[in-house]
């Protein structure tokens, strides 16, 4: 994310993380003048030169640059030039912008303008870790996207990506299917059971407002949970049958922040596809409804007594979201 930019007049330095090729309309103009897909700063009148520092998804090391000068033909940046930093948590908010010592990752170089042929710029750079880069403008102009590649260095171990004992057998690589659901406005559940991470919230589960959902919300004084039974579900056919049970549940809530399910239930059955999908399937509770945190993977596991039915042999088994909202992996071992 943009932490700051000396100057946003003609667009706002958050174009240039966008994942969208840039675009362009010859008749878009606003009262700054033409709208543009970049970052596009004013002629500069005063000292000094236009710069932006820039948060990293995550702390990782870099070894390329990508620059993008799409559509910006007579009002590209000449020169630009990229810094970078490895700040922790604590320091981003007070050093970020000033008091940093940035060490360079690209040094001050020519941009093209942004017609087809010319508009891709390609650096190799030596391999340097950090969490923030500052780029600079000389002296102002406009650069459609910046990319950095390498590799990203996870603060926290996820549980996920660390090795376990028994084999993911939801996921879609190992033959799992999104097999139905009851909505699916902004997201299909074969997201679900992707191997990788997911990128945003359009790489997961996500349902629409639920309709029905109480004008006033109510906790339930006993469960503590939203007094309500309104909810949506998906179905997970598993690419082997558990015949001995389930180990390992991990939901995973990553991106969803302001619409993470308020609690999710998981069950299990042992059917055939088509008792499954006429509704005739016994299913069984494999994890009781619980609350959801955002941006999170939650992890419950049959040793540490947080499954229920472990022994129960399973082939299928239904997320319910309650009342609404977005998931973006659940992972069966």
């Amino acid at each position: 994310k943009v932490l700051f930019a000396t100057d946003e007049w003609f667009a706002a330095a958050d174009n240039l993380l966008k994942d969208t090729d840039p675009v362009f309309d010859p008749e878009a103009f606003c009262e700054q003048g033409k709208v543009m897909d970049g970052w596009e700063t004013r002629r500069r009148r005063e000292s000094g030169h236009d710069w932006s520092v820039l948060k990293l998804a995550s702390r990782g090391i870099i070894h390329a640059v990508e620059i993008d000068t799409a559509h910006f033909t007579g009002n590209n940046v000449p020169q630009i030039s990229i810094e970078i930093a490895d700040l922790s948590c604590t320091e981003e908010s007070r050093m970020a912008c000033q008091g940093v010592q940035w060490k360079t990752l690209l040094d001050k170089t020519a941009l093209r303008p942004g017609y087809e042929p010319t508009r891709l710029h390609y650096f190799s750079v030596d391999a340097v870790e950090g969490t923030h880069i500052r780029v600079n403008y000389f002296p102002d102009g406009g650069v459609a996207r910046i990319r950095l590649w390498g590799q990203p260095i996870d603060e926290v171990e996820l549980p996920s990506r660390m090795p376990y004992i028994f084999p993911e057998i939801s996921g879609q690589e190992h033959g799992g299917v999104g097999f139905s659901c009851s909505n699916k406005h902004y997201g299909d559940p074969w997201n679900l059971i992707q191997p990788t991470l997911g990128r945003d919230m359009g790489d997961g589960w996500e349902t629409a407002r639920h309709p029905e959902r109480p004008a006033v919300l109510q906790r339930n004084p006993v469960t503590k949970l939203v007094d309500s039974d309104l909810m949506d579900y998906c179905v997970i056919k598993l690419g082997a049958i558990a015949g001995d049970g389930i180990a390992r549940i991990i939901l995973d809530t990553k991106h969803f922040r302001g619409n993470y399910p308020e609690s999710v239930q998981v069950q299990g059955c042992c059917a055939p596809d088509d008792k499954v999908t006429e509704n005739e399937a016994t299913w069984f509770t494999l994890i009781p409804r619980g609350r959801m945190a955002p941006d999170a993977e939650h992890v419950y596991e049959c040793d540490k007594g947080q499954i229920e039915n472990v022994h129960k042999a399973v082939t299928h088994i239904k997320v319910s979201i309650y009342p609404d909202g977005g998931l973006s992996r659940v992972r069966v071992y």
